[in-house]
């Protein structure tokens, strides 16, 4: 199938920034809209990505699509093709040309080449096997290894040639929401309740040298370590933290996250408290 560049481009756009489409349609940009009458899934897609042969990725309610730019691929437990339709991560890895998908039952990977899928499940026998079969957050760092956040029991590095999962000691990091990798390689944590924030610096072999944990703590009232939607470095390296409760930034001096708190009440109710994604545009501004 000969592949329309120029549309999926224009659809990962569409799917991607909605939230500027006012200043899209003032450019006389137009924007398509696909649903489950087209071929998707689900009308809810939580993850997109776009890998090196211009397709786009869908994780849905439903299970994972493919779009061409004409036509939806569908794969899903009715096709035996991942253990769960409940899309909670996406991640590529372009070096090993594949696709980690994870879901409320099973991590899986699926390979662009001989378009097989492999699933990851606990095993009771298996000690080095995935310990927890609901994935929350996944992230291939710059040394090709597949970071997994699971929702219950932490965080596990994937070592392919041995085939097998390694648990990162984080003690109250039970549920892994997000893992970032920052410009200096720091492998950056985000969690809920019971802890907030770990930072893990690596040193040039790729080996753990020290782990560092923040706490974030919610203006107004007592509790603390809200829900972490992303973790997100800007280009002057402050290190950002969207939350139910606010955005957070790091204070690189106090080595310590605050809460970039809206006093004026009107504005702060009419913005909300959810930080759930955030972008840059190409005139510099977030």
């Amino acid at each position: 199938m000969r592949f329309n560049f120029i549309k999926i481009r224009n659809v990962f756009t569409s799917l991607v920034i909605l939230l500027g489409s006012y200043f899209l349609y003032a450019q006389g940009i137009k924007f398509g809209h696909y649903n489950n009458n087209d071929g998707l899934s689900h009308n809810s897609v939580r993850h997109i990505l776009q890998d090196k042969n211009g397709f786009l990725w869908l994780g849905t309610f439903s299970g994972l699509n493919r779009f061409d730019g004409y036509e939806f691929k569908s794969y899903s437990t009715s096709s035996n093709a991942i253990q769960n339709d409940d899309i909670t991560a996406l991640e590529l890895d372009e070096l090993n040309n594949s696709l980690w998908i994870g879901t409320r039952n099973g991590l899986s990977r699926f390979n662009m080449n001989t378009h097989k899928f492999t699933t990851f499940l606990p095993d009771a026998k298996n000690s080095n096997s995935l310990q927890d079969p609901e994935i929350r957050s996944i992230h291939v760092d710059r040394f090709n290894r597949t970071w997994v956040g699971t929702k219950n029991k932490g965080l596990f590095i994937y070592e392919a040639t041995e085939n097998e999962f390694i648990k990162i000691e984080l003690p109250k990091f039970e549920y892994i929401k997000d893992i970032f990798e920052d410009t200096k390689g720091n492998i950056w944590i985000g969690s809920y309740k019971s802890a907030g924030i770990a930072k893990i610096e690596l040193d040039e072999k790729g080996a753990i040298v020290n782990i560092e944990e923040f706490s974030l703590k919610v203006p107004a009232i007592t509790g603390s370590n809200p829900y972490v939607n992303f973790i997100f470095e800007d280009d002057k390296s402050d290190i950002f933290i969207g939350s139910r409760e606010g955005l957070y930034k790091l204070n690189q001096k106090k080595n310590q996250f605050e809460n970039l708190y809206i006093k004026d009440v009107s504005i702060r109710e009419k913005i909300g408290p959810h930080f759930t994604s955030i972008a840059r545009a190409p005139n510099g501004k977030f």
